[in-house]
């Protein structure tokens, strides 16, 4: 794991272009949260790769 994180990549993980608003971000987020929350899965592969 690298020790800097640099904020293009977030924007890249989301999907996002660099500048996006903060209300795009918020929403593109949550998003993704509900569809690769780890409790959503039962099987236990999926639950690891979610985590």
């Amino acid at each position: 794991m690298r020790d800097v994180f640099d904020i293009n990549d977030a924007y890249e993980i989301l999907g996002l272009k660099p500048g996006a608003s903060q209300a795009q971000v918020k929403r593109t987020y949550r998003k993704l949260v509900k569809i690769w929350h780890p409790d959503r899965f039962v099987d236990q592969k999926q639950k690891q790769e979610a985590e």
